[in-house]
């Protein structure tokens, strides 16, 4: 409720900056109409007078609002000529404010002269269709056939499609193990009936969530099965829009200030536009890796490479122009001198990829229109703020094929019919709100769902939508276990259907030989690799290598980006945070040198402290963007007061600080960092302490088990006991370590998590490094991690073919 609060703390704000732009959202259309309405009679009895005549179809799913205009417009008589088409048990569009009771309330409204006209000849479905869908929705309570006084309201379907109804079948409810063997399954059942003759355009698979179709959609791909699905796509996300990005974002950094892009040229070097060859990449990165030169630049300038003279021409003209043109025309010239147009219209899904580019550019130059000053800098900025937000551009893709299966959502399906109908992964996903999770937060049940029971009753309504898509033959599927092994609960409401005589219930027993199919069809890419050659040469270039907490860390979380980060050493970008937090650091450091320093063992005023961090981050301010230096600053200083507040009466001043450890061997392998603080005792009993300027996260400090290599920050408090234990073998053990934040938690204090050391545990943690040390000197870096948001597995599986260090002469001395 915090964060919607400060939603509502917004909202006002929000409107007033559309009435200072002129602009308006869909509701106001709407709104806007009641208020004109109740306002000015005379616009209420002209539209009266206009429209005396009132259909209203699918009555169900009109809200509150849409009601109102209605109940306005026929205000003016007791009995208006009104006719409403609709239906109670597909009412599932609760959560954009339709509701049920609406139905009700009209009858009620005008009982003394309705008529209700129920229509029961159903000329879609077979008699087993018909029944088992009025056996599911008969569970619901809250329906017209039991709120309506005075009225016998009979439901029961009759079918009357004698073509599909002669050779109807059971419904099928099918049990897989799991939810990759019903893929399997449906997949198969498809290809049966496209043997039969069946067209494909009249079979569809429904589902709850879009999610709930990854798999299914690269089966079929795989099996050249053509399939239509239609989805919402952040464009942000597609390959060339992040080619043109980061191509945008270097230009932006070295317009500003020369070679502060350079962290990004590796990923550029290999865009296709460049058709630079992989060894000439690979003789780029070992002359980097060994050289004494500050840039690539200085590099590049030394190859006559067409492909590199070709790049260099291309970034000096941009470079030019960008400080000559307006920033409309300079986007289309680097979409246009990069190549990257080209590439988009000559390969791949070229339809698909120029919408992506249109949309994106339109994007960019409605931005510019409203700020004519924009900069590029500025614009490359607005963009990735739209990403730190989980926000995106978006644009409706169709997948699509000649006479192709359709995949769709239960919601997306309504209104539509299938001779044969496949419900996907009847899990828990079918009887929970979907649209609700898609919040970035929480709203109270009173806005969309009464109850609990309300909100099953919803997500009831929708499955009997489903359910009644079919006209022949009617599947529905669900998974006896998860991807884990571990038992799944599939939606209640099989149990509801299961036992009626127009179904039947079945398990499926699968053969484990056609597992493999779709292992080498679905799962052979879910984790990027990379193909290393001359190993003698790179662990030649490991032959020093010492483990730290960061690259213990990066090794578990992605071999693959160890690979790029500590094997390559390529450049990385300046993390605005990471400076702000290696301020508060030196801050903090400062803070207690000086208090040692002192006489009297007494801290700097907190006046001081605030200076220091100042000039600190002032050192710095070339490395920040000026707002992100404003925010800083603003930030650290009262950041600054508020934390040396908050402790200055309880700090030990039996400190060491920023102590320095390298090469101290742990069970023989080396390992070095830095320590924030030690505190020591009366007794000279030591505690490590290491700060974090980020916010309270307590899966960093999960314990380590058996199965469970535990949190990045718990395992850098056993590398800090260990590494000073073995550093100063002499002196008491490490009992506990503690994690200090450096920003406030809800209730406005700064948190610390504290860990006590175990034998078992300490165990288990050097196990860890003996064999991420020993995988790093056998060179195992893949697969990688495979994560969405991982830069370098997303950079691997679209350049498969990384051979570097191809040639070994560039690092023989």
């Amino acid at each position: 409720m915090r964060t919607l609060s400060a939603a509502i703390e917004l909202y006002p704000i929000y409107l007033q900056s559309m009435k200072e732009k002129n602009r308006y959202d869909y509701d106001d259309m709407v709104l806007w109409v009641i208020k004109a309405f109740k306002e000015n009679e005379r616009v209420l009895r002209n539209y009266q007078e206009k429209y005396q005549y009132l259909l209203v179809d699918e009555f169900q799913d009109t809200n509150g609002a849409q009601n109102e205009i209605l109940q306005l417009l026929t205000s003016y008589w007791d009995s208006p000529n009104i006719f409403i088409v609709g239906d109670d048990d597909q009412s599932i569009y609760e959560f954009q404010g339709a509701r049920l009771k609406s139905m009700i309330d009209f009858y009620e409204q005008y009982k003394d002269s309705i008529k209700v006209i129920v229509l029961k000849e159903n000329y879609r479905s077979t008699q087993n269709i018909l029944d088992c869908s009025a056996t599911l929705i008969a569970n619901n309570t809250h329906r017209i056939v039991n709120e309506i006084e005075n009225h016998t309201i009979d439901k029961q379907l009759i079918a009357k499609n004698n073509e599909v109804n002669e050779n109807q079948t059971p419904v099928v409810i099918n049990a897989y193990n799991n939810h990759y063997q019903e893929v399997i399954s449906v997949v198969e059942q498809i290809i049966a009936l496209q043997n039969k003759g069946e067209l494909l355009s009249e079979i569809a698979v429904l589902y709850a969530k879009n999610n709930q179709s990854k798999y299914l959609k690269k089966y079929l791909q795989y099996k050249n099965i053509p399939f239509e699905s239609s989805r919402k796509v952040n464009i942000l996300e597609e390959p060339l829009i992040q080619q043109w990005r980061l191509w945008l974002e270097y230009l932006a950094l070295e317009f500003d200030q020369p070679q502060s892009g350079q962290h990004l040229l590796y990923r550029i070097f290999h865009f296709q536009c460049w058709d630079i060859p992989q060894k000439t990449i690979d003789t780029i990165t070992k002359l980097h890796s060994n050289s004494e030169m500050d840039g690539w630049l200085d590099i590049l300038e030394t190859l006559d490479e067409a492909a590199i003279v070709n790049f260099l021409q291309c970034r000096a003209t941009l470079l030019s122009s960008l400080g000559n043109e307006a920033l409309g025309y300079f986007l289309e010239q680097s979409l246009n001198l990069s190549g990257i147009l080209n590439v988009a219209t000559t390969k791949g899904n070229v339809s698909w990829q120029l919408t992506v580019l249109n949309t994106f550019l339109n994007y960019c130059q409605k931005e510019i229109q409203k700020k004519p000053k924009t900069t590029l800098k500025e614009l490359v900025a607005v963009i990735a703020n739209l990403e730190n937000n989980n926000l995106g551009i978006e644009k409706e893709q169709i997948v699509s094929g000649s006479n192709a299966v359709q995949l769709l959502t239960a919601h997306g399906s309504k209104g539509l019919e299938f001779k044969h109908v496949f419900l996907l992964d009847v899990m828990g996903a079918w009887e929970k709100d979907s649209n609700r999770g898609n919040r970035n937060f929480s709203l109270p049940n009173t806005i969309t769902f009464g109850s609990a029971s309300d909100e099953l009753e919803a997500r009831r309504r929708l499955f009997f939508v489903a359910i009644t898509r079919a006209k022949s033959t009617l599947q529905i599927g669900y998974s006896k276990f998860d991807f884990n092994g571990k038992p799944a609960q599939y939606a209640q409401f099989i149990d509801e259907i299961r036992n009626i005589p127009s179904t039947i219930s079945q398990e499926i027993l699968f053969e484990e030989s056609k597992m493999v199919d779709l292992q080498i069809g679905l799962l052979k890419d879910v984790q990027p690799k990379i193909t290393i050659q001359n190993q003698e040469v790179i662990q030649k270039s490991l032959s020093n290598f010492s483990l730290s907490v960061h690259s213990l860390n990066s090794y578990l979380r992605c071999p693959l980006s160890f690979y790029y980060d500590y094997v390559l050493k390529l450049p990385s970008g300046i993390v605005p945070a990471t400076v702000f937090g290696n301020c508060l650091h030196k801050w903090l450091e400062w803070l207690f040198v000086e208090m040692k320093k002192s006489p009297d063992k007494t801290f700097e005023s907190v006046e001081k402290s605030i200076v220091y961090f100042e000039k600190a981050l002032e050192r710095n301010k070339g490395l920040l963007s000026k707002n992100d230096f404003e925010r800083y600053l603003n930030l650290g200083k009262s950041t600054v007061e508020a934390y040396y507040l908050q402790h200055i009466g309880s700090w030990n001043k039996n400190v060491e600080v920023e102590l320095h450890i390298s090469k101290v061997l742990i069970d023989n392998i080396p390992v070095n960092g830095v320590i924030d603080k030690i505190t020591y005792d009366e007794n000279r009993k030591p505690t490590i302490i290491d700060y974090k300027s980020g916010t309270l996260d307590s899966n960093k400090l999960k314990g380590i088990k058996q199965n469970s290599e535990g949190g990045d920050y718990r395992r850098q408090l056993w590398l800090y006991k260990l590494m000073y234990e073995n550093y100063r073998p002499h002196l008491p053990k490490v009992d506990s370590g503690i994690i200090a934040y450096l920003q406030k938690n809800q209730d406005g204090v700064f948190p610390s998590e504290t860990i006590v050391f175990d034998k078992e545990e300490e165990m288990l943690f050097k196990q860890i490094i003996k064999t991420v040390y020993q995988k790093i000197i056998d060179l195992e870096f893949e697969p990688g991690c495979g994560k969405i948001d991982c830069k370098w597995c997303n950079f691997a599986k679209s350049n498969q073919s990384i051979d570097t260090f191809a040639e070994e002469d560039f690092l023989d001395d």
